[in-house]
């Protein structure tokens, strides 16, 4: 397909929302805390071994796409008293988008593309309340508007 997820999605979108997630709360003397809250967290369900707090805090820049796939699926509980609600509510969306674009098989294509560009909508929308231009510059936002017709 066109639009690779790993690079459109992982390896950009998550990526960005991470690192400024990231920088937040280095700011805010939280990385610490963020830290202890990803130790925490039960891994068992996620079927991923790429969580370890002290690897993903200490290499935060090194960061490969299957720590962003990991992330992507926790962040918002590891945030949700931490970061701006807006933030949330965007790693929220990308958490529900980076579900959708991990489908094997379509049973309902309709429903399915519908719900997506739904996602789509809401994720760009968030963002550009977050940070406008980052529309603008990052190439990868503008294609998600074309994933579902790729699909």
């Amino acid at each position: 397909m066109p639009t690779e997820i790993l690079h459109t999605i992982l390896l950009s979108i998550v990526k960005y929302y991470c690192g400024q997630t990231v920088y937040i709360l280095d700011k805010a003397h939280l990385l610490d805390t963020f830290q202890t809250c990803l130790e925490s967290i039960n891994k068992y369900g996620l079927n991923s071994p790429t969580l370890h707090a002290n690897y993903i805090v200490q290499f935060k820049g090194g960061l490969i796409g299957k720590h962003f796939k990991s992330l992507a699926q926790v962040m918002p509980f590891l945030i949700y008293d931490l970061i701006l609600q807006m933030v949330l509510k965007g790693w929220t969306v990308i958490d529900k988008l980076v579900v959708l674009l991990w489908h094997m098989e379509i049973d309902n294509i309709e429903d399915y593309l519908a719900n997506l560009s739904q996602t789509i909508d809401d994720f760009l929308s968030i963002s550009a309340q977050c940070a406008l231009s980052i529309l603008s510059m990052k190439a990868n936002f503008h294609f998600l508007l074309h994933l579902p017709m790729v699909i």
